[in-house]
């Protein structure tokens, strides 16, 4: 029993990890809404969002080619962290410039001081830090001091602000401000791996230049899409079934966030580090798709069984009118969580262009789905989703076990 424990310790922290993350994010959304009503239930979504613009290239570009790139003998170490501190100079640099163009980020949504936003600039420069600092802690396997300090994190800020009554602004400013501060207490444990060697050669540039591609690919095709398919939704629809539509989309993006995560954590450093060793064979995939196949279709029938529940449980009985929406979402997402452990295989692989072909072509149909309307109202958002999906499955599946069996021949 504990050789199994040990054997199996890293993916347990991961669960526990995602658990924690999850249930911060469902708890800072709560208090929100019980202190500050709807209008700071938006603001937070909104400044999260605001947040995420900046953090997202960080994760998709800097964390994801570090755990890719520590495995590989042919990569010293500090030239790969020497890397993530350039392209987080350089992915960051116009960060304060466009926090303070006024028509980009109204001031009166916020009502942030000018100070405030110089905070703002400097606390999301630590925050991107600190995903860097998560990443070492990942493939270093030191899962259980980053979870201690991220517990107490969270512990410390619930209480604080039980204690204290925040002003609404001071409440998002609390929420990002504690996540920098601690980027420095998760540099104290592992300052000995943090060793730095900002010198650059071509085969360092070249490996995290197939990620920078990826990652603004997918901020694209991904986050502005996004953006501008919400925008459509309230002009076509209306704010009142776009704001349905919405919570079953955030839903969503939730669980799906949840099996990416884990799968981060766990399934992409191992399959990097078979390639980096030449292990990869194409029965890793198989084995361990099997399983995943049986836990995902379990995880949708109970989602689809119990939707309504769940909806009422985290939004209220209103919402229930979203039953329709969110199991024919779970269509879509379910394609979408088969195709997680292939596109996670492409990344490790670096194989940059078959990737973002797969998420280009996605994206177009799409869009072109949503313009043809296919559904009777909103829903045909969803079916576009489904479609999306349907061909994002097929192509990046197809791309990967084709690459997989070159690879093992």
């Amino acid at each position: 029993m504990l050789k199994t424990i040990t054997k199996y310790q890293h993916a347990v922290f991961s669960a526990i990890l995602i658990i924690i993350r999850s249930a911060v994010g469902f708890g800072v959304q709560k208090l929100v809404a019980v202190a500050y009503g709807p209008v700071g239930t938006t603001l937070i979504s909104h400044f999260q969002n605001l947040i995420s613009i900046f953090t997202q290239p960080v994760q998709d570009v800097i964390v994801n080619g570090l755990i890719n790139a520590f495995p590989k003998k042919d990569f010293e170490k500090s030239k790969i962290i020497g890397a993530s501190l350039h392209l987080l100079l350089i992915l960051l640099s116009g960060t304060a410039f466009i926090l303070f163009l006024k028509y980009i980020f109204n001031e009166s949504l916020f009502s942030f001081s000018f100070s405030q936003w110089v905070l703002i600039v400097i606390s999301i420069i630590l925050f991107s830090l600190g995903l860097i600092l998560s990443a070492i802690y990942v493939v270093e396997k030191k899962l259980k001091i980053f979870l201690s300090i991220i517990s107490f994190q969270w512990l410390l800020f619930f209480l604080i602000v039980l204690l204290y009554e925040f002003e609404l602004n001071e409440f998002l400013l609390f929420w990002l401000i504690i996540q920098a501060i601690f980027t420095l207490i998760l540099y104290l444990p592992i300052k000995n791996h943090f060793n730095i060697n900002f010198e650059l050669d071509n085969k360092i540039k070249n490996h995290f230049k197939q990620f920078l591609i990826i990652g603004f690919t997918v901020l694209i095709s991904s986050k502005w899409v996004d953006y501008f398919v919400r925008e459509y939704a309230v002009q076509e629809f209306g704010q009142n079934e776009s704001g349905l539509w919405q919570a079953v989309v955030r839903l969503s993006e939730a669980y799906r966030g949840l099996i990416i995560s884990f799968l981060f954590l766990t399934f992409y450093p191992s399959i990097s580090k078979a390639i980096s060793s030449d292990t990869i064979k194409s029965t890793i995939l198989r084995k361990h798709f099997l399983i995943y196949l049986v836990l995902s279709l379990m995880l949708i029938i109970i989602l689809f069984l119990f939707s309504d529940q769940l909806l009422t449980l985290l939004y209220n009985r209103e919402y229930s009118q979203a039953n329709y929406l969110f199991r024919l979402q779970l269509v879509g997402d379910f394609l979408a969580i088969l195709s997680f452990p292939f596109a996670i295989y492409l990344l490790a692989r670096v194989n940059t262009y078959s990737y973002i072909f797969a998420e280009i072509l996605s994206t177009i149909v799409f869009i072109i789905v949503i313009l043809l309307k296919l559904g009777n109202g909103i829903d045909s958002i969803v079916i576009a989703h489904i479609c999306r999906f349907i061909i994002y499955s097929i192509s990046i599946s197809a791309i990967s076990v084709n690459d997989l069996k070159n690879v093992s021949n």
